[in-house]
This record gives structure tokens, sequence and C-alpha cells, in this order.
């Protein structure tokens, strides 16, 4: 990655808007509701 780069800028925005918790929540949910559905 060069250092302020496309790359760097789009990381950038990532980390800006919470992408990895954004990720991390929605792997969550759907764990949840793959729990759910197969309870049913």
């Amino acid at each position: 990655m060069s250092k302020g780069g496309t790359t760097e800028a789009a990381f950038k925005v990532f980390a800006d808007a919470d992408l990895a918790g954004a990720l991390s929540s929605g792997i969550q949910a759907a764990s949840r509701r793959a729990t759910q559905l197969s309870d049913s």
C-alpha cells in the first residue's frame, strides 16, 4: 500500500465508518438467525 495512495484513502473511509464493527454485527445477526431457524 502506497503511503497517501488510493488504497490508503479507501481504508481511511472504512475505518471512519467502522466497517469492521458493521461486518461483525452483521455476522452476529446472521448467526443468531441461523440458530433460530435451526431450532424451528
